[in-house]
């Protein structure tokens, strides 16, 4: 009886012990808020959203029109690539000739979605940082349509978009080429 007991504890314990690593995997590492160079993916309840840690807090990212975030891969992947499961799936853009003859006049227009909307420069030191470090700004590449810098405390870090997609500057995230408009 004694073995069966001791048994259920071990049991017991495995369970909440992987409970609470999966629990600490969900969160910012506290080093992050004085180490910059830590970089941290979180998932996120929406399959094409995602988590990126920025001073130690998640702040919550969304990947280009038409991808999914890869847990796997940790990068913004074909919906086709991305398992789903247990996560909000979005609701799929597409359009259909039903959809395109049911299009009517209104006298009100629709607000953009916030992801389009153009994000104004904040005032910037000389390598074109923003003066106040709390604030997010990215930065274009002089060269590489698919690398931008990350302004971490007014020092410029180096980073890249996923493959076959640039940065766009007026969004502030990595897109398609299509709609990042790099002319380098």
């Amino acid at each position: 009886m004694k073995i069966f007991l001791f048994l259920g504890i071990i049991a017991l314990l495995v369970i909440v012990c992987a409970a609470v690593g999966r629990a600490q995997s969900q969160e910012c590492p506290k080093e992050q808020e004085t180490n910059w160079e830590i970089e941290l993916l979180l998932r996120h309840e929406d399959c094409d959203k995602f988590y990126k840690c920025t001073f130690g807090k998640p702040v919550a990212m969304s990947c280009p029109p038409d991808l999914w975030f890869n847990l796997e891969e940790w990068r913004c992947d074909w919906p086709r690539n991305v398992d789903c499961e247990d996560r909000n799936i979005p609701a799929q853009s597409t359009t259909t000739s039903s959809t395109t003859t049911s299009i009517t006049a209104s006298s009100t227009t629709p607000t953009p979605p916030t992801c389009t909307t153009f994000v104004p420069r904040p005032p910037s030191l000389p390598n074109g940082c923003p003066i106040d470090p709390s604030i997010h700004w990215l930065l274009p590449h002089p060269t590489d349509c698919s690398a931008f810098y990350h302004c971490v405390w007014g020092r410029l870090v180096l980073r890249h978009c996923p493959a076959n997609l640039h940065f766009n500057a007026k969004i502030q995230i990595c897109d398609w080429p299509s709609n990042a408009s790099c002319q380098v």
